[in-house]
Formats: C-alpha cells, structure tokens, sequence
C-alpha cells in the first residue's frame, strides 16, 4: 500500500491475546433490530394465515355460499386472500430493509476491505445540521360508495414548509479510530467464513474552544428556524465518504452455498427468508467497529505534539500478523478554504465550561483496548495533555 508508513509484526502471544475480545469463534452476536423482529413477525403471519387458507379450502361446505346450484366463494375468504397477499408484499419489502440484505450486499474479500479502511481513516468527516419546518393540516374528502351514498372523511396531513441544512466548516481533523484487527484463531473457529462487519461513527472535539463554536453555530442554525412553522425536526449528520454499515468480509478461501443477494430475494419470494437468514449466521462470526474523528476549529491536529498526543489511537490495520500504521498526513485533514481566527483570550475563558466535551483517549477504549497501547501518557508529556483537555495549545500557531 503506497500510503502505509511502516509494518509492525505482533507477536504471537499478543495475535492470541487480542483474539477471543476481537471476534466471537463459534456464534453471532445476537442483535435484534426491529426490521429483524418485524421480519419475524411478518413470516409467521403468513405462514399462519397459509394454514387458515388451506383449511378454509379443505372444508369448501363451511366457507363457500351456495344460490341454487352454484357455488360462490364466500367474504370471509376473499378477506384471507386479500390480507394473505398485503402480508407477503409487506414481508418481501421488508426484507430489502434488513441489515442482512446490506450485508451480501456489500461482500468484500479481505483485500478489499485494506483499501475500504484505509479510505474511511483518509476521508475527513462531515458535520451536517439538518432541520425540517411542518405543520399538520385537516384535509377533507369525499367519496362516493356503490349506492350513490356521498362519505365524507377526514385526515391530518402534514404539510412541510422548509427543509434546511447547512455544514459546520472546521480547519483541521484527525482520526483517532485506534486498531483495526481482523486477525482470528482458526482453531477456534469451526465452519465460519466470513465476518459481519458492523461499522460505526462518531466524531469529537480535539479543544474546548472548537466546541463552542460548534454550540454557536448549532444554536444560531436552529434558532433560525425555530419560529418558521409549528413544528421542526432537527438532527445532526456525522458522515465519512465512503463508509457503509453492514460489510460481509470473507476470511477463508471457500465460497459456502447460497451467499449472494440472489438467494435472499429466492427465499424470501417463497416465505422462509428467516430460516435462511439464520444459515447466514451460521456462516459467520461477528464485529463491529468505530471510525472515528476529531475536529478543531482553531489548531492543526497533525503536528508532532498531536502525533505524540494521539499515538495510541492512531488508525492502524492489523491482519496476518502485520501491524500496518498510516501517516499522519494521510489520516490528518487541513482545510485549505477555511478563514481561521485564533482564539482571543475572552473566547478561550469562555470556552473553558466545555471543557468536559473535549475527547480524551479513553474514549477510544472501545476499538484500541485490544492492543497493547500504553494507558499513561509518559509525564513529559503531561503539560500537553492537560492543555489539549482545556482547550488550550499556547505554543502552536496555526499554518495557512
């Protein structure tokens, strides 16, 4: 990888240490979503409502209506036909809104998946203020039924008046996801062949000052929008390009029956996708993982004080007995359109009641715990640790 900076070996007792925390060896991590729970519901619906059918069908004389001598198929059945068929509609859909369905769709070799992390430590993060305007409305409506009869009906619609968004613009970011390890004990793993990979994002704060200027300009952007309508939804985005939740790695050299997105939509036509979704999981062991990044306003995060101050949660790929570290101008972004303004010493001062939002390392503790890193910082470099948690950083300056 032309990007790398070096290739740590681990050593073999380290590799085994950090195994058992890193991935699960014999069974998924049971996670169940709503869409899994709905799915599940939705399917024995079905299979319910299929048994109903077969036994209205089975006894014709109890659920068909006679005039004369011919038969009519009665109301109640038509119903369980109609209901039947909304539930499998409902079921197919649902199934392209499970995470499963992300998974085979985003099915990557180990190799692969190098170049998507590397890519996701690489990407600057983006932080998106998102807010929408509404109110509800009383519509009325009026049909007409089969004897002429006018009905009238109400509903409350909403309305919305304004979507608005806007980019809080930074100088500077750095990710500090730790390690990335996807070695695993094959001895431990018994007809396992890919990993679910869950990825995650957060981002923090790398100063107190850069925080309050997140406030501000979250409170100005919502205020701003406040009073246009009733309502308002606001929320905000964290995005890092490229980066997509569920990712299915495949850690061995076999290609197991039926993992494709093919087979999900071929079972899930014929109503028993969850049976299938558990031979999925059968197949797989289970991780999830944390990119993360820090932001300033104010400071550059890829001088050698930051290199020193951040060293233990770098972002490093670890597979195959190789530690691989990218450089810090890799995974370090520094905005070059930016109008940066160093703090005065009103706004540092005031700046100092954020000083509990400023990122610390051991919020990391989640990704970099299964590596040997260093829990103290050495006491040379205390001083810096403790201007970095206020906020303050009296001797850099900045570079245009």
């Amino acid at each position: 990888m032309e990007n790398m900076e070096n290739q740590i070996p681990i050593s073999q007792n380290t590799q085994n240490k950090e195994v058992d925390t890193l991935l699960l060896p014999q069974k998924e991590k049971k996670k169940m979503t709503c869409i899994s729970i709905t799915c599940w519901i939705l399917q024995i619906l079905i299979w319910v409502g299929a048994i109903i059918l077969l036994y209205m069908d089975v006894y014709r004389v109890e659920h068909y209506s006679y005039i004369g001598d011919e038969e009519y198929i009665s109301d109640s059945f038509i119903f369980m036909v109609i209901f039947e068929i909304i539930l499998y509609i409902t079921y197919v859909i649902f199934q392209f809104y499970s995470p499963t369905y992300d998974y085979l769709k985003h099915k990557r070799t180990d190799i692969n998946l190098y170049k998507l992390m590397e890519q996701l430590f690489i990407s600057p993060p983006k932080i998106q203020f998102v807010c929408e305007c509404y109110h509800y409305e009383k519509r009325i409506y009026t049909t007409t039924d089969s004897k002429g009869n006018s009905i009238k009906r109400e509903e409350m619609v909403k309305v919305t008046t304004k979507v608005d968004s806007k980019f809080f613009y930074y100088y500077s970011s750095r990710d500090v996801s730790g390690l990335f390890n996807l070695n695993y004990d094959k001895s431990k793993i018994t007809n396992k062949f890919y990993v679910k990979l869950e990825l995650l994002t957060d981002f923090g704060f790398a100063d107190a000052i850069t925080y309050s200027d997140y406030q501000k300009e979250k409170d100005e952007f919502y205020n701003k929008n406040l009073h246009v309508d009733t309502f308002m939804d606001f929320h905000v985005n964290n995005i890092v390009d490229g980066l997509t939740s569920y990712n299915l790695i495949n850690i061995t050299d076999s290609n197991p029956f039926g993992m494709s997105v093919f087979w999900l939509i071929f079972f899930s036509l014929i109503g028993i996708a969850q049976l299938y979704k558990m031979y999925i999981n059968s197949k797989c062991i289970y991780k999830s993982f944390t990119i993360r990044k820090i932001i300033s306003s104010r400071y550059k995060l890829t001088t050698e004080e930051c290199d020193i101050k951040y060293k233990n949660v770098d972002p490093v790929i670890s597979y195959e007995d190789l530690n691989i570290k990218l450089k810090t101008n890799d995974f370090g972004y520094i905005s070059n359109d930016f109008n940066l303004k160093l703090p005065t010493q009103e706004e540092i001062e005031s700046a100092q009641q954020y000083k509990d939002k400023v990122f610390t390392i051991s919020d990391t503790k989640e990704n970099s715990s299964n590596l040997e890193f260093k829990n103290v910082i050495d006491n040379n470099n205390n001083e810096l640790d403790n201007s970095l948690k206020t906020g303050l950083l009296p001797n850099q300056i900045p570079e245009e």
